[in-house]
């Protein structure tokens, strides 16, 4: 423990932040991933566990901390909401604001687009007839693995074989996509 000056001008005594971090680290990646869960994400716990604790060296909390585990936990699961709000923007792309623009589109860009629009809704036909003609199998591993982002070992689980058996059905999976895209 080191001391630090208090706005009192009265020596604080701050606590070491590598034995607060390795006292609490494991209940802190749990709480980070409970509130990660909740939001539909699997992993970032322990970079959110991090991002607390170097937030902490660079901004330690000014005034008495009666517990530093209540503190800990209470940055813990804001930094895990932030964490997961961050993620979703990524994934949804840039927002409304950032994204707007005020021009009125020529009758070429109106084409553009609708072009574009009809082109993917095309290949998404295309796409789920593809997906048809997989078996159950195969299909779920797909829309688990692709579209819901669960990881090998879960998905392992839920069907019951090894994750070297569900990278060999995604990859059946994925040849059959293929070949029936490419035929069509």
């Amino acid at each position: 423990m080191h001391n630090r000056p208090s706005p009192s001008g009265l020596a604080m005594t701050a606590p070491n932040l590598g034995a607060l971090y390795l006292e609490h680290r494991e209940k802190l990646i749990r709480v980070a991933a409970a509130v990660l869960h909740q939001n539909g994400l699997h992993d970032g716990a322990m970079d959110v566990v991090q991002q607390v604790f170097e937030e902490l060296l660079e901004r330690p909390p000014a005034g008495h901390v009666n517990s530093w585990e209540a503190l800990l936990v209470q940055r813990t699961k804001q930094r895990a909401i932030d964490h997961g709000r961050k993620q979703h923007a990524d994934k949804r792309g840039p927002s409304f604001d950032d994204d707007f623009d005020l021009h009125d589109p020529t009758a070429e860009e109106v084409l553009e687009r609708a072009e574009a629009a009809i082109d993917l809704v095309a290949r998404r036909g295309d796409l789920l007839d593809a997906m048809s003609h997989l078996t159950d199998n195969e299909r779920h591993v797909i829309v688990r693995q692709e579209f819901d982002e669960v990881a090998r070992a879960e998905l392992a689980d839920e069907l019951g074989v090894t994750p070297p058996r569900i990278s060999q059905i995604r990859k059946s999976a994925l040849d059959k996509l293929r070949a029936h895209m490419e035929k069509e």
